[in-house]
């Protein structure tokens, strides 16, 4: 019974006092649909890194990985978890989509350049508009199919309490602007972006200020008037 007790109070530290409420655990399963949509962003990602390993070193296929995880977590298992991915992957989805457009606008032909000898001009626009475009879709239907799941989670899944320390701040903040975390990383990694995508129209320096603006305004955007009344409304 002890060891029953300590298993009981760890799940509770860790996961919040309503953790294992079956109607809570119910409220997070979600549909085949999104089990559905990972697989296609799974499925996606090794084709493509198959068929061109060298995009590993894109913006893009970076938050596509995010994506990838953050539709593949059992939300009903792993709560914690899918609290801290499905932000940033939401969010994040709406920013690449804007500063895609920004680094079209900096370079029309950049698809063209970048894409593979002998490919076809349809399908190099093809995967462009998939890679861009389709997430900002994915994440608007999973969030209208799984709105009481995702309900559930923000509002029961508030912070990280792990430990005895409260942090449900920096959570928030991780949910608003996780994406532009991961292109921060990205760019100290990548070094020199401007030249990964053949931007010769302007300085490397002006060319990453412009998207960072770009990708930021677009992210708090998604979060305030998109994500949060979604998963807040009663």
């Amino acid at each position: 019974m002890n060891r029953i007790a300590s298993a009981n109070a760890v799940n509770t530290q860790v996961y919040g006092t309503n953790w294992g409420d079956d109607k809570l655990q119910k409220s997070l399963k979600t549909g085949a649909i999104r089990t559905g949509i990972g697989r296609l962003f799974l499925c996606t990602l090794l084709a493509d890194l198959c068929a061109t390993p060298q995009v590993i070193w894109h913006l893009t296929i970076w938050t596509w990985i995010l994506h990838t995880i953050a539709f593949n977590i059992p939300i009903h298992l792993f709560p914690n978890l899918a609290r801290l991915t499905h932000g940033p992957s939401y969010n994040g989805a709406w920013s690449l989509a804007a500063m895609y457009c920004w680094t079209l606008y900096a370079n029309p032909t950049m698809e063209v350049e970048l894409a593979p000898e002998g490919r076809p001009v349809w399908l190099v626009y093809l995967r462009a508009f998939w890679f861009h475009f389709f997430p900002p879709i994915a994440v608007t239907i999973d969030m209208m199919l799984n709105k009481i799941s995702f309900q559930t989670l923000y509002k029961n899944f508030h912070n990280w309490s792990a430990g005895g320390l409260d942090y449900s701040y920096p959570l928030g903040l991780l949910t608003c602007m996780g994406s532009i975390v991961l292109g921060l990383v990205w760019e100290v990694v990548n070094g020199d972006p401007s030249a990964t995508y053949n931007v010769t129209s302007m300085s490397n320096e002006q060319f990453v200020l412009i998207g960072k603006i770009i990708g930021t305004t677009a992210a708090v955007l998604s979060y305030f008037f998109l994500l949060r009344p979604a998963v807040y409304s009663k």
